[in-house]
């Protein structure tokens, strides 16, 4: 019985993966064909001379003529038709260290005759733990600025171009998310790792990965992340095609959806994707909100309402136990906390913003993708051969220091040897320019 079981888990993995080479072949083949793509909505009739049309024979000529003219793509979309907030590219840097620290090593000052000892560790241990919220705050951005780039198009062109908005998805995405998964099964297979079964590199392969939960402690299954994101992408088009009130209900029928679904399926909310819509809902009605409208705010109400928000993220932590920080309310705690963080720096004045913070907000997806992997590199690697006299403090700092060092130069390099071209070739779908490649 266990031969056959076997024997059908590879027959299946193999059908599958089959059934992943026609997509991809099917996209090669869709970008060979780029030179003669353009939407047909997009197509544009002001070459027509403006002369009189004395006959119905005579224009349908002319349109005719219009139609058979080879269509071209568009290369550079209109200068007034650009959105760009470069304060959140900041903010996303500021999710990702908060991952990077809740990933990092812990305090252990259980067994420390010294009480303050224990409570402080202990203390600097949730604190710490509260940086999972950094996780809602990069799908809240993601789909904040999503809807909020739809909106624009649909307002410029009349319509939404899926198939455009897929191919800048997956020039954006699967590049650096298949060289992840390479790594996790590279990783996986080093005597004494982190091994992965088959059906989990299916999962991961087929944007599945919120099925796998934490993957024996891979350093790649973060990714499961980003399979949640690809069910948003998936989605989210078509319902903004339908416009804004569509946007709004499907986003305020996600809040009962995904509350009703972290009561059930507790203690495994963490890595279920309806849970997570809860973040994306928020971001849209959001971007629905402040679409096309200014907010201004003093420095002060800008740090009170960053603190309410910080606070917002470890009241769940304190208020419960560590172990129990998912539970009934928490989600929707870390989603005030979540917008509180997001207003406190929406629309903040570009100029005053260190240059540095855009940039790794720029190439945080390669950092969230390299974080785990330089940690465990750092530990396993370089602080084994360190000695700091019993010191928990000086190891946990250095192995943060050399391990955020380790992922920032991981980081650059991925963004600009490897993820470049392939954002180069996404700015030919765009009709709605965003992010300079070359900023």
């Amino acid at each position: 019985m266990n031969a056959f079981l076997s024997s059908f888990d590879q027959t299946l993995y193999n059908f599958i993966y089959l059934l992943a080479v026609w997509p991809a072949v099917g996209f090669v083949a869709y970008l060979r064909r780029l030179p003669q793509f353009r939407q047909r909505d997009s197509i544009s009739f002001t070459t027509v001379p403006q002369e009189r049309l004395s006959s119905a024979t005579e224009a349908n000529n002319v349109v005719t003529r219009a139609l058979e003219q080879p269509p071209t793509l568009h290369a550079e979309p209109r200068k007034a038709a650009s959105y760009y907030r470069p304060e959140l590219d900041a903010l996303r840097f500021f999710a990702f260290p908060s991952v990077f620290i809740a990933h990092s090593p812990t305090l252990n000052y259980g067994s420390s005759s010294q009480l303050w000892k224990q409570e402080i560790g202990r203390a600097l241990d949730r604190a710490a733990h509260a940086g999972v919220y950094g996780l809602p705050l990069f799908f809240f951005l993601s789909s904040f600025l999503i809807t909020e780039l739809l909106l624009r198009e649909h307002e410029k062109t009349g319509s939404i171009h899926v198939k455009a908005f897929y191919a800048r998805r997956i020039l954006r995405i699967w590049p650096l998310y298949y060289l992840g998964v390479l790594c996790a099964i590279a990783v996986s297979a080093i005597p004494s790792g982190y091994p992965l079964t088959h059906r989990e590199i299916v999962y991961l392969v087929f944007f599945l990965g919120y099925l796998g939960g934490a993957y024996h402690g891979n350093p790649l299954g973060i990714l499961w992340s980003i399979s949640v994101e690809e069910l948003f992408y998936v989605a989210w088009p078509w319902i903004a095609r339908a416009g804004k009130q569509v946007i709004k209900c499907v986003a305020f029928l996600c809040f009962p959806v995904s509350l009703a679904t972290l009561w059930i399926v507790l203690p495994d909310a963490w890595y279920n994707p309806i849970c997570h819509f809860l973040f994306f809902a928020t971001g849209a009605l959001v971007a629905l909100k402040f679409h096309q409208r200014a907010w201004s705010l003093s420095l002060l109400g800008r740090i009170l309402m960053f603190a309410a928000g910080v606070i917002a993220w470890l009241m769940p932590i304190f208020y419960w136990d560590a172990s129990r920080w998912v539970n009934r309310t928490s989600f929707l705690i870390a989603d005030i906390g979540v917008v509180l963080i997001f207003l406190s720096v929406f629309q903040f004045n570009a100029n005053r913003i260190p240059r540095w913070t855009i940039y790794l907000g720029q190439i945080s997806y390669g950092l969230y993708v390299f974080h785990l992997v330089s940690l465990r590199f750092v530990e396993r690697v370089i602080i084994r051969h360190l000695s700091f006299a019993g010191s928990q403090f000086c190891t946990l700092l250095t192995t943060m220091a050399l391990s955020l060092v380790l992922t920032i130069a991981i980081a650059s390099v991925s963004y600009r040897y490897f993820e470049m071209p392939f954002l180069r070739l996404k700015e030919r779908f765009q009709f709605i320019r965003s992010r300079s490649v070359s900023a």
